[in-house]
């Protein structure tokens, strides 16, 4: 499922970067977001569910504070979002 979707994001920034203008601001603005979009993609298509998994893992071992403040700061935004 998560290749099948990594492929159709893949796709869809291929097609952004064929379609989209090539100069200027605005062609340096969609070329870098077709570029994120194809790897985002590539990486979804290759790593599947549980590298996704080690990744994220990894990243919280190397960044632990920012882990736990992005945490508490969700945890905060959602438990307003339930309150109202």
């Amino acid at each position: 499922m998560t290749a099948s979707a990594g492929g159709n994001i893949k796709n869809w920034g291929e097609t952004i970067a064929s379609k989209a203008p090539h100069e200027g601001v605005l062609g340096q603005a969609s070329q870098a977001m077709a570029d994120t979009l194809t790897e985002g993609g590539r990486y979804l298509q290759e790593a599947k569910i549980s590298g996704m998994a080690d990744d994220f893992v990894n990243m919280i071992r190397r960044n632990p504070v920012p882990a736990i403040l992005l945490g508490v700061g969700v945890g905060f935004i959602l438990a307003r979002a339930m309150r109202d």
